[in-house]
């Protein structure tokens, strides 16, 4: 075998190998993750950057920075941070990489419209990222408002309805009373509607008996006289 062959052959191999490593990388490539994603106003942030999967002994965390009227919807976050100009190369964290793994504070001066977060090694073997950092709360304050406002208008409404049945149950029993009384009244109005009729009667019956008592000794008088 010639020098020739001998060479193609190793460029070959060498070729095979580095794609076999960079199939490999892009299955299980390194990655970033950032803590926090966000802070409540611009200014300067201190992050906690983990990164996993590395093979390369050291690595390095950087910002990429966004321009000041970029519409983030339009942006190739990838590309854009692939494009060293865009990289701030004057703020850089080391990151050894130990176990394949690391951790480290990254601290950030925000602008106003964030800025990304990205990480890789100085001869750009492996990068990661980039991670957003956007400015202002996200949205979940304002679900937990709404999830507020819904169960205040859900106690609301239990009240009412509480408030509506005490109501019902009040006017039910005020009725109810009220009808007890008039039947009381009625029944005490005949009754002596009765009395009274019963006294009328027996005051004639006592006037009948007095005249028949005194027509019987009127009589018994006269037959002695005679």
């Amino acid at each position: 075998m010639t020098k020739t062959k001998l060479l193609f052959t190793a460029m070959s191999l060498a070729l095979v190998a580095w794609m076999g490593a960079s199939a490999a990388s892009a299955q299980n490539g390194p990655s970033i993750s950032v803590s926090p994603t966000y802070v409540a106003e611009a200014g300067e942030a201190t992050f906690t950057v983990t990164g996993s999967g590395w093979t390369v002994s050291a690595s390095n965390v950087g910002t990429c920075n966004i321009p000041a009227d970029a519409d983030l919807a339009e942006i190739d976050a990838s590309a854009h941070c692939s494009n060293l100009a865009n990289l701030d190369i004057g703020n850089l964290t080391a990151a050894p990489v130990t176990d394949g793994g690391f951790e480290v504070s990254h601290t950030v001066n925000v602008p106003e419209q964030g800025v990304f977060i990205v990480a890789g090694d100085l001869a750009r073997t492996q990068t990661a990222g980039p991670i957003l950092i956007t400015v202002g709360t996200p949205d979940t304050d304002d679900d937990m408002d709404d999830m507020d406002d819904d169960m205040d208008d859900d106690m609301d409404d239990m009240d009412d309805d509480m408030m509506d049945d005490d109501m019902d149950d009040m006017d039910d029993d005020m009725m109810d009373d009220d009808m007890g009384d008039m039947s009381d009244d009625m029944m005490d109005d005949d009754m002596l509607a009765e009395t009274g009729s019963n006294s009328t009667s027996m005051a004639i019956i006592a006037v009948a008996v007095v005249l028949a008592g005194a027509m019987l000794v009127g009589l018994s008088r006269r037959l002695r006289t005679q």
